[in-house]
């Protein structure tokens, strides 16, 4: 689904922004379609809506989501603790609990 959000004739489809390359004046050099977003938030002159909108736009470009990764193979943590156990040749303690 394609959509125009009000920003310069820039469209959003879906969660993706469309446009690579912005040019707003034909003697301007073109610029990147964040640095175009980055300029209409910039721009105390726009609106409020249309700046927050900008904003919100070009958030998840500016700063990257955290994420966990986990690689998990031959020699991760609880590998190499079992084997190290295993070579030890002790013994587990197994007790249980008396209550008396």
């Amino acid at each position: 689904m394609q959509t125009n959000d009000g920003l310069s004739g820039m469209k959003n489809e879906g969660s993706c922004l469309s446009v690579i390359v912005c040019k707003s004046d034909p003697e301007e050099e073109l610029i990147s379609a964040l640095a175009h977003l980055q300029s209409i938030y910039r721009d105390p002159a726009r609106s409020d809506g249309q700046r927050l909108r900008a904003a919100i736009a070009a958030l998840p470009f500016e700063s990257p989501k955290l994420a966990v990764t986990a690689v998990i193979g031959e020699n991760d943590f609880a590998s190499r603790l079992d084997r190290a156990l295993a070579r030890s040749g002790t013994k587990l303690i197994e007790a249980k609990a008396s209550y008396d």
